[in-house]
């Protein structure tokens, strides 16, 4: 065989060694990596985590979740359609029903130490915690009128929050949180956050905030409120927070849900 020939495969064998199978070498996605994000380090296991699965043991329904769907043959909880054509956790029974669940934690069996893409595109699954993503949201509230619900658990207390207009803005302004027009049974907290952007360890806000506690949320130099955060908590303020429910201590469960609100008839205010 060709001395040429020799040599090439001498050479492919030996980067094939040690970019492939040799421990040591760096690897883009692996458990190994690490990127610095704020002066932080995260392993690409925190940054690039992918665990995207919304499918489980719920009924699907190809009814569209919202009020005018709802029936008493409805189970509290069910996959049905949403106006773009995304599956959706649909809450049928609370103040009427018709409320799409975009983020939940209940049973804390999903990491939400998540990097940009995943907010984006949403990420865990129906039968325990989810985020439904940010690109989502933001196509939903763009059709029409929004509210927002924020229902939480601390110590075995429940408490809300309603917003009568919600609204996401888009990628290009980094999906900013706009609401107004609070009710419920603690203080209005969310308002601290209203129009900030929204950031993730790797792409970080202005104060390093979410590289501080390695999340996803719509900071505000830092918070008042996260639902996001860190369970369990490693560090002063990384948990699940509410600030006037509990402080900083973290919460026990809480979640997020949308609905559309009915059309304006002419000659009718907007409430």
């Amino acid at each position: 065989m060709d001395i040429n020939i020799w040599l090439g495969i001498i050479v492919l064998l030996t980067l094939q060694t040690h970019f492939v199978f040799s421990d040591d070498a760096p690897v883009l996605h692996g458990k190994n990596s690490i990127r610095t994000v704020g002066g932080v380090n995260f392993s690409a296991e925190v940054i690039a985590r992918r665990e995207v699965k919304i499918t489980d043991n719920f009924q699907t329904y190809q009814k569209t979740c919202d009020r005018n769907s709802m029936s008493d043959d409805l189970p509290e909880r069910a996959i049905m359609k949403s106006e773009i054509g995304v599956d959706v956790m649909c809450d049928t029974k609370t103040d009427g029903g018709g409320w799409i669940v975009l983020q939940r934690r209940n049973k804390l069996d999903v990491d939400f130490r998540r990097n940009w893409e995943d907010y984006r595109d949403g990420f865990g699954t129906y039968a325990g915690d989810y985020w439904l993503g940010l690109k989502h949201m933001y196509k939903l509230t763009s059709m029409g009128r929004w509210e927002l619900r924020v229902e939480m658990t601390f110590r075995k207390v429940d408490y809300y929050a309603q917003y009568k207009s919600f609204k996401i803005g888009s990628e290009s302004e980094y999906f900013p949180l706009r609401i107004s027009g609070f009710s419920g049974n603690v203080s209005d907290d969310l308002k601290y956050h209203n129009d900030a952007s929204f950031a993730t360890p790797d792409y970080p806000d202005e104060m390093g905030c979410a590289a501080k506690f390695r999340t996803g949320w719509w900071f505000q130099n830092c918070l008042t409120v996260n639902l996001n955060g860190e369970h369990p908590m490693t560090q002063y303020q990384s948990g699940i927070h509410w600030k006037s429910v509990g402080g900083f201590k973290t919460l026990d469960r809480a979640e997020m849900k949308m609905r559309k609100k009915p059309r304006i008839s002419p000659g009718i205010s907007s409430n």
